[in-house]
Parts: C-alpha cells; sequence; structure tokens
C-alpha cells in the first residue's frame, strides 16, 4: 500500500513540472508571437507616410509631391532604420527573401533611376512600382494571429 502512495506521489509530482514546461512554452511562444507583432506594427508605420504620397487614391494632392525616386529619398533613412531593427524578427529562412525585398526597394533606383520620369505617365508608372516593392516588404510584417488571449 505504501507503495502505491509513494508511486502516485511521484506521478503527481512529474506530472507539475510537465504541466509547468507546457505552460512555460505556451507563454514563451505568445511572448515571442506579441514581440513580433509590435515590432511588424513599428515596421509597417514607417512607411505610411510614403505609401500615403505613392497611393494614386490618396486624398492629398500629390501634384508637389515629385517623382517616386523624391519621396522615396525624403523617407529614405526612416525605411532603413525601421528595416535594421525588423530583420532581426525575420526568419532565418527568409531573411535572403527580405534582403532582396529591401534591395529591390531601396538600392536599385539609385542606379538604374527606376521610379524617376519626367512626364506624368513615368512618374506613375515609378509610383506603383514603388509601392509595389513596398508592399512586398510589408508582406514580411504581416501580423501574427493570436490562438488565445
Amino acid at each position: 500500500m505504501d507503495f502505491k502512495i509513494i508511486f502516485g506521489f511521484i506521478l503527481g509530482i512529474i506530472g507539475s513540472f510537465f504541466g509547468a514546461f507546457i505552460a512555460h512554452l505556451f507563454g514563451e511562444h505568445r511572448r515571442m508571437k506579441e514581440d513580433f507583432n509590435k515590432a511588424a506594427a513599428e515596421f509597417r508605420d514607417a512607411f505610411i507616410k510614403t505609401k500615403r504620397l505613392l497611393e494614386p487614391n490618396s486624398v492629398i494632392d500629390r501634384s508637389d509631391a515629385g517623382s517616386a525616386m523624391i519621396i522615396i529619398k525624403n523617407n529614405i533613412d526612416e525605411h532603413e532604420i525601421a528595416m535594421m531593427k525588423f530583420r532581426h524578427f525575420v526568419s532565418k529562412g527568409r531573411l535572403g527573401e527580405y534582403k532582396k525585398a529591401w534591395h529591390d526597394y531601396a538600392d536599385k533606383h539609385r542606379d538604374h533611376n527606376e521610379y524617376s520620369g519626367n512626364d506624368l505617365e513615368k512618374k506613375e508608372e515609378g509610383r506603383k512600382l514603388a509601392l509595389s516593392r513596398i508592399n512586398t516588404l510589408l508582406e514580411f510584417a504581416r501580423p501574427k494571429h493570436k490562438l488565445c488571449s
């Protein structure tokens, strides 16, 4: 009879430790998800002003905003800081894609003037291209949904 009590007691302790370990894992997973979502929100926020100037349906007057190249040049520092902060939250498996998306957005236009143009049609094409590349970058910052609160 004593053996059953001791055995039950030991199983109870093991079960308690196992339960605590599982609770810790779930808590850690939730914390990591919350940290990611916070960083992702800050990353997305860094691009709001630029997206507003590039969007064709924006309610603001874009006539004096200039080409996409000028808009990006005026905001690139904020974007680069956000990119550098957020890259620590991008999975190692997707880091190469992230760096390529950043390069396509921020570096390529310096050599090729892909975002520039003199006439209205070229300016619109440059804005669409820049907006497309920003949206590609922002795909890395999609919020991770919570399974439980």
